[in-house]
């Protein structure tokens, strides 16, 4: 069962979700998010460390709860550092959203490895999602496949006239990769942070975007 604090982090996302689709908005903000959770400072239940790979598979089992894992960030958020893209040692990807840790992530993080803690979310790309991302022609974000938040990259794609293929290109790879999905939707995994630290730079293999 779960605690009074799950319970109400669960109600404040789900209510700001539905807020942001009336009012024709196509995401929840890092910003907004990552603060809306913050704020909740009701126990959330003991924290627990998690293999990132076995966070990734079994997500739903850890939405709302604090856990600690590690893995290596291979991309930055260029537009001020508001979120970071988490690569598990199985290769799979978690999208790290600053909370209590403070209001952005430091470039130095690129690379390397690091053990943080934080709520788990889980948020759920479907087939709505995708045609919103072609009505809007929006270019998104490789971490989390929502709107890019660098302003100054995404007008010079506008100018140079590339915007709309790129946009096309996205939505086409998550149209393809939900049809190979055994579920009706695809999962961005979230932690949003409440603590991290370095533990190793990196390792073997490609930490490719």
């Amino acid at each position: 069962m779960r605690s009074r604090g799950e319970r109400k982090i669960r109600l404040v996302v789900i209510a700001a979700v539905i807020v942001c689709f009336a009012t024709g908005g196509l995401y929840l903000s890092p910003e907004s998010f990552a603060g809306q959770v913050a704020g909740s400072k009701e126990n959330h239940g003991d924290v627990i460390f998690v293999d990132a790979d076995s966070l990734v598979k079994y997500c739903a089992d850890y939405v709302g709860r604090i856990v600690e894992t590690e893995g290596e960030i291979t991309h930055v958020c260029s537009a001020g550092g508001k979120k970071l893209k988490f690569r598990t040692d199985g290769g799979e990807t978690i999208r790290i959203l600053p909370g209590e840790c403070g209001e952005s992530f430091a470039d130095s993080l690129y690379q390397k490895r690091i053990r943080v803690k934080g709520v788990v979310d889980e948020k759920r790309i479907d087939e709505r999602y995708i045609e919103a991302i072609e009505r809007n022609r929006s270019l998104v974000c490789s971490i989390d496949h929502e709107p890019c938040l660098q302003v100054e990259w995404v007008e010079k794609q506008k100018a140079a006239g590339k915007a709309d293929s790129l946009s096309l290109v996205d939505s086409q790879k998550l149209r393809e990769r939900l049809g190979k999905s055994k579920k009706k939707y695809l999962s961005v995994v979230t932690i949003v942070a409440i603590s991290y630290e370095v533990v190793g730079a990196r390792g073997g293999g490609s930490a490719s975007d």
